[in-house]
Formats: structure tokens, C-alpha cells, sequence
């Protein structure tokens, strides 16, 4: 196996790394000190500020970092335990410990810090995703270290280049591998074969079941879009069984944040089965105005509708798809804006009729 590399994205210290809160002048005088390089005299100031102040979280990071700097190294893990003690929701704090333990060979605990990282905050933890990746892989799980790391580009598409470069020196063959391939490519039938070739390899990739279906809708499989889009929204739920316990599950349970772009899955799957209902109810309608019945016009609308008679497409299941995205986001404008429009297409004389779903 190839070396890892692993700790890429320490937070250096700069004038963003050391934390301040409150205007506590020996904060003010101990991030200069670190800045200057002095991180002797970092930590003796930070350590005043604890004086203090105990139960300052910030004072304890900043005196981490320094301490790091100085090898300190037990010293800074305590420091991180602490500042963490006393600020549960402190990422920094998570990530620059794990990244420690992770250096310090403590591997398992390392991953333990990085997950707590992204519970916290998932759309902006990609070095937790990528150093989670690595310590993976370190392990013997190539396959969900690939995963990890390539979802930090689906986060952050600005990690890219450097994610990519881990991609190719660590994971080529894998799920993730495939999946960041399919996200580079331009070619849409190219970008489709390496989404197929990840789900291949793990088939229950929910992020490359996603996004095969946003390539198949620009190809106009709507079909093979709407299976995928199935695909990723029953991962999410498989436990509930109907309408209303999915938005009890939406409601109660916030576990469905951790998949992307859920939301617009469920969008996507409303609009979809939303455009079916109505171009079915189109060739209904060509159907019944038409007077001669075994007109080529009739005989076409008749062969289309074939096409829905195993699986008929249901205005009702558009509208409980807009109204659990209006549920997972409230603020999600677009939804209410389309379902408005299927409860106004609802209304029409011929649409919602029994033989129309």
C-alpha cells in the first residue's frame, strides 16, 4: 500500500487561526505572540487568560495550537479536551484533535474526532472528509475512504484539484474514484457510464444514484431519472410506509440532513411524475375528443399510454413529493411555486379523473 499522507489540511496558523471571543486583552496580546512565532510567550498569555476566565473555550484552543508548535503535544490534546469540555460545538476544536491523534498514530480516536466534526457542520467539514477518508484507507477500507474523501467534493466543489490528486494516488478502481470521475466529465453519456461503473461498485451510493439522475433528466430518460431519484429518496426512508409517516419521519428525525440535496430529489421526482401525469392526461384527452377511433393519431396515443399502464404516474404522489420538500426546507420557495401549479393542473375537468392515473 502506498503511503499515506495524511494531516493535508492542518489549520496553519495565521491571523484566522487563533480563535478570539469577548475583548479580553491578553487574547489580543497572545494571538500576536503566535503570530510573531513567539509561542512561548502565546502560551503564558493564553494561560493568564484561563486565570482568568476557566470555562473560556478559545483561550484553551489558541494555547492548543501554540503548544503544538512547541511539540507540545500532550499538552495540546489536553488543551483541545478542554476547550471542547467547555464548548461542545467547537469544530475546530474537533478537527484540530483529531488530526493530532491522528498523527500520534491514535487513528481510531482521530476518526472519532472528524465524525463529530461533521455531525456538527456536514456542508463545511472537507477536511474532516478527506483526513476521515485518509484514516480509512490507513485502516484497510479503501472503498469507504474513497467515498469520504470524494464526498468533499460533492460538498465543496472548490477542493477539487486537490481532492482529485488524492483520488488518483489512492483510490483508482474505487466507488469514489468513479463517482469524482463522473462529476469532472462533460461528456454527458461519459459522466453516466462512471456513475454507473461507482453504483456498480457500491449499490447503495446514494450521492451517485443522485446524480445519475441528473444526467439521465438532460438526456430525457425521465424513466431511469425517476428510479434513481426513488433510489435515493427510499435510502433515506426506508422505514415508513406511507404519506404520513414520511412526514412524521421528516418532522421528528434529522438524520435526512446528512444525505445531499435530498430536498431536491424529492423536487426533482414532483416535477417529473408531475409533467407524466400531464402528458398522459394529454393522450387521454386525444383519445376521447377524437371521433374515429382507429385513427393513426388514436392508435399513437393509445401505444404511449401503454408505456404508463404497469407503473401510472399520480398527481397525488407529486404533490406529497412538493409538500415533504416544504417540510425538509421550509424556506424552499420553488417547491410551493410548483405545487401550486399541480393543485391548479388538478382542477381541470379531465385531469384527476379515475382512468387518468
Amino acid at each position: 500500500m502506498k503511503n499515506i499522507l495524511i494531516l493535508i489540511l492542518w489549520l496553519s496558523l495565521s491571523n484566522n487561526a487563533y480563535s478570539q471571543s469577548g475583548n479580553s486583552k491578553c487574547l489580543e496580546e497572545g494571538i500576536k505572540k503566535a503570530n510573531l512565532k513567539d509561542f512561548k510567550g502565546a502560551i503564558e498569555l493564553f494561560s493568564s487568560c484561563i486565570t482568568q476566565e476557566p470555562t473560556n473555550a478559545t483561550a484553551y484552543y489558541n494555547r492548543g495550537l501554540a503548544k503544538f508548535e512547541v511539540e507540545d503535544f500532550t499538552g495540546a490534546l489536553q488543551d483541545y479536551d478542554n476547550a471542547i469540555k467547555n464548548n461542545n460545538k467547537y469544530v475546530s476544536a474537533y478537527y484540530n484533535r483529531g488530526v493530532l491523534k491522528h498523527q500520534l498514530g491514535l487513528v481510531e480516536k482521530a476518526i472519532e474526532d472528524y465524525d463529530k466534526c461533521i455531525e456538527i457542520d456536514p456542508k463545511n467539514a472537507p477536511e474532516a472528509f478527506i483526513n476521515k477518508g485518509l484514516a480509512l484507507i490507513q485502516q484497510g477500507n479503501k472503498e469507504g475512504g474513497c467515498i469520504e474523501i470524494a464526498y468533499s467534493i460533492y460538498c465543496h466543489q472548490e477542493n477539487l484539484n486537490t481532492t482529485y490528486l488524492i483520488l488518483l494516488d489512492h483510490c483508482e478502481g474505487t466507488a469514489g474514484y468513479f463517482f469524482v470521475e463522473g462529476m469532472t466529465e462533460q461528456n454527458l453519456d461519459s459522466a453516466k457510464i462512471s456513475f454507473d461503473k461507482a453504483i456498480w461498485k457500491k449499490s447503495d451510493y446514494t450521492s451517485a444514484y443522485f446524480e445519475r439522475a441528473k444526467i439521465n433528466m438532460k438526456l430525457l430518460n425521465y424513466d431511469a431519472a425517476l428510479l434513481d431519484l426513488d433510489h435515493v429518496i427510499e435510502t433515506d426512508n426506508k422505514s415508513t410506509s406511507t404519506v404520513n409517516g414520511k412526514y412524521n419521519f421528516f418532522q421528528d428525525n434529522q438524520d435526512y440532513s446528512k444525505i445531499p440535496n435530498l430536498e431536491e430529489a424529492y423536487l426533482l421526482r414532483g416535477i417529473k411524475t408531475t409533467l407524466k401525469v400531464r402528458a398522459m392526461d394529454s393522450l387521454l384527452n386525444i383519445i376521447r375528443s377524437t371521433t374515429n377511433k382507429n385513427s393513426e393519431e388514436v392508435i399513437r396515443a393509445r401505444y404511449a399510454l401503454a408505456d404508463y399502464s404497469n407503473n401510472p404516474p399520480s398527481s397525488k404522489k407529486a404533490l406529497e413529493d412538493f409538500t415533504i420538500v416544504t417540510i425538509i426546507k421550509p424556506d424552499f420557495a420553488e417547491a410551493y411555486f410548483h405545487r401550486a401549479n399541480c393543485w391548479l393542473w388538478c382542477s381541470t375537468p379531465s385531469f384527476g379523473s379515475k382512468n387518468a392515473f
